[in-house]
């Protein structure tokens, strides 16, 4: 879609993605693709310590028969050579990148574009890869994506994705997501990811915030503080367990001077006045100050996993992520990634629910933790069988701690 004239609109991710060219081979793509069946598609962008970014565009097309395969190798010769543009119409980015071009004080350019096509059995791939210069922003020594899918007035160059495309953008070597102040990407081993179908808006864009990673502390910084501590830490528990030993010796010296050489020995049942002590009230220092006890939890002793898991329990089993995020004073970014991770090993389910995300407990997990209804206990004292514990309401998982 060409970029109107003043102020341009957004550029539906889809409208780069239409034949262009006519006779036999737009007809044969058509069929291939179409409203039932259209290609799956992935934006993927490489961001760059040097504000560059590297997009790599993909198509997949599932080819059912014959003839789908022919139509698709034909259109694929025309396609490398450059004669063809469908399913990616490359002028329509060069606008966008002309567009940022003018709404930003950086010099933008999109160079070594390069265009490839292969089928493997039943499946076709189209793809055009090219490099976004300056693509992203430089602020007190942190990088920001935002300007460069803005236009002027601050309304996204990218209008939507559909249910068949996802954005994917990687994370610069040396870097970490910082803040996403805008739309609310899930973050999967540090990338973002963003799952059509999905509207971005002036309010709901892409914007995202990276610091540099510290990975190599210079002399004299906390690394060598750290070293001088552990051993200022390590005389002083010395020290402790001198005092704390000289303590018991000194107890046990000061209750040796006091037995008297005729004191009575109590039998079972009395104290040392002969008197039999009374029994313990029910309810007053008996067991349930124990289960008091149990409900105490250490959170410093749990996994991030655990905390998530454990909030969810006392929230029924659903809880939004803007709550994990209050509860448990981590950034948004931590939690995103903590709960997609989560959800990618089963501990948990996303569910998208407009501009928010709904995390619960599996299905096979109640709100206490525990599993679903599965068997009874093998008899015997055995555990296997048909009498295992578990069946459907088992939760196999593993137990991980915070990457």
């Amino acid at each position: 879609m060409v970029p109107a004239a003043g102020t341009p609109s957004p550029v539906h991710p889809a409208d780069a993605l239409q034949p262009s060219v006519d006779g036999d081979h737009t007809q044969s793509l058509e069929a291939l693709g179409g409203a039932e069946n259209p290609p799956e598609t992935t934006f993927r962008v490489v961001l760059h310590g040097d504000g560059n970014a590297t997009w790599n565009v993909t198509a997949e097309y599932h080819l059912e028969t014959d003839a789908d395969r022919d139509a698709f190798d034909d259109f694929a010769t025309d396609f490398e050579g450059g004669t063809a543009d469908a399913p990616f119409d490359v002028e329509t980015f060069e606008q966008i990148v002309a567009v940022a071009d003018d709404s930003t004080d950086r010099e933008m350019a999109m160079t070594a574009v390069r265009r490839a096509a292969e089928r493997e059995g039943n499946v076709g791939t189209l793809r055009v890869e090219f490099t976004w210069t300056a693509f992203l922003a430089s602020d007190d020594g942190k990088l920001v994506l935002d300007d460069a899918l803005t236009t002027a007035d601050g309304d996204p160059l990218l209008g939507s994705l559909e249910s068949n495309q996802q954005l994917v953008v990687v994370t610069p070597d040396g870097y970490q997501v910082d803040t996403t102040p805008g739309v609310n990407p899930d973050l999967r081993e540090g990338n973002a990811w963003i799952e059509g179908p999905q509207l971005f808006t002036a309010e709901d864009r892409l914007i995202i915030t990276y610091s540099p990673v510290d990975t190599d502390p210079t002399p004299g910084t906390p690394t060598e503080a750290a070293g001088d501590s552990w051993e200022i830490i390590g005389g002083a528990f010395l020290i402790g367990v001198a005092i704390l030993i000289a303590a018991l010796l000194y107890r046990r010296k000061t209750e040796g001077e006091g037995v008297q050489s005729d004191a009575v020995v109590p039998t079972a049942g009395e104290d040392s006045s002969g008197d039999v002590p009374s029994q313990p009230v029910e309810g007053v220092g008996g067991p349930g100050e124990e289960e008091a006890a149990d409900d105490e939890v250490d959170l410093s002793l749990l996994s991030d996993e655990e905390r998530v898991e454990r909030l969810l329990e006392q929230r029924g089993g659903r809880m939004r992520q803007a709550e994990i995020v209050e509860e448990t004073g981590w950034s948004d970014a931590k939690v995103s990634q903590l709960l997609s991770r989560m959800a990618d090993e089963g501990w948990i389910e996303k569910l998208r629910l407009g501009r928010e995300n709904l995390i619960s407990l599996p299905d096979d997990v109640d709100a206490d933790g525990n599993g679903g209804t599965g068997g009874d206990t093998g008899g015997g004292g055995d555990t296997g069988g048909e009498g295992n514990t578990g069946g459907a309401g088992n939760t196999d998982r593993d137990t991980h701690a915070d990457e």
